[in-house]
């Protein structure tokens, strides 16, 4: 979503990267509940960001292309499940394909975080599992929380973004895709620019997210569809969502509408940025308990991260904790939820 508050902070966060620890996952099967398609995509995501022969986008064939980037690719489900990562790095075993992970092993609930006004001990506070801050540089590297790099627009033309290949130098094992191209006071690019800059983004390894788009409208289907056509790879959908309105957080219809919406094309979802503006304390609360619920039917939803877990302003009910640190009346519920999947 575009909006000023948004950019003045990401503005600030711009440089280089330390990553904490990955997880690229053993050879194993899908997330626990997935379909039998979500658990092939997710093989499939896997295998061709580790060199093997999985060719399934996970769209309409996800099953059958996930068995091929299983057997080929040797590089096991973005859900985890398997210890060690396949495809050329340290050997590990892990579960049949389809198979659920172990409990508490793979990544859910993190969060978008913002250093300034915060601190880095907001995120042991919160028991998030990841987290990541619009970048490709670890803020708060003594954190146990894994931290995912970012490429937050085009390194082309903006001095202080770094490449892909910068980001994941340390050893960053997933790596998320332009902050919201379709906002003219964000990324800010074109489809055209965005598929140009992606071939940087195929390091062999590591699973790369889509940008992460602030609408519903032509941005993604057409980047999906270009990048498809050159056979580059896109391992998860990125997506954003806000309810922005009064009454946009009374019930989670409208997150759920985008979550469907990402869903066509079959891959695992992150929801990197989500929250509700200009909404009551106790409406927040809701929603994000409400949520939960509705989350666990979407297998594909893979990972979430609240948007800030301090703030002021349009954001202040949704803040999960106060100025000293301590958690609100939804930030506890944030800190209940399960970190692990």
């Amino acid at each position: 979503m575009a909006m000023e508050l948004k950019f003045a902070i990401r503005a600030a966060l711009l440089g280089g990267m330390l990553a904490a620890c990955g997880n690229a996952g053993g050879s194993g099967g899908g997330s626990a509940g997935a379909s039998t398609a979500d658990a092939g995509a997710r093989s499939s995501s896997a295998g061709r960001a580790n060199g093997g022969s999985g060719t399934g986008a996970g769209l309409a064939g996800a099953t059958a292309a996930g068995a091929a980037g299983e057997s080929g690719g040797n590089g096991g489900s973005l859900a985890g499940g398997g210890s060690g990562a396949g495809g050329g790095n340290a050997a590990g075993t892990g579960g049949g394909g389809g198979s659920a992970p172990a409990a508490g092993t793979t990544p859910l609930k993190g969060l978008a975080f913002n250093l300034s006004g915060s601190s880095c001990d907001d995120l042991p506070t919160l028991g998030v599992s990841w987290f990541y801050a619009w970048a490709a540089n670890n803020p708060c590297a003594t954190v146990r929380a894994e931290f995912v790099p970012q490429i937050w627009g085009s390194y082309k033309d903006r001095p202080g973004v770094a490449t892909p290949a910068t980001a994941v130098a340390k050893g960053a094992k997933f790596l998320l895709g332009f902050n919201e191209p379709d906002g003219a006071d964000q990324a800010n690019m074109t489809v055209a620019e965005a598929v140009a800059l992606w071939p940087d983004f195929q390091v062999p390894g590591v699973l790369v997210g889509s940008p992460a788009v602030a609408g519903q409208g032509s941005w993604l289907p057409e980047f999906m569809m270009q990048v498809s056509a050159k056979s580059l790879r896109v391992d998860f959908i990125a997506l954003h969502w806000y309810g922005w309105d009064a009454g946009s957080c009374n019930d989670t219809t409208a997150l759920e509408g985008k979550i469907k919406w990402a869903e066509q094309w079959q891959r695992p979802i992150w929801i990197t940025e989500w929250s509700c503006r200009l909404q009551s304390a106790d409406v927040d609360k809701k929603f994000l308990a409400d949520a939960q619920v509705m989350l666990a039917k979407h297998p594909l939803v893979e990972r979430y991260a609240w948007f800030l877990s301090r703030s002021s302003g349009e954001f202040v009910n949704a803040a999960l904790l106060d100025a000293s640190g301590k958690p609100t009346a939804i930030g506890s519920e944030y800190a209940s939820a399960p970190a692990f999947h």
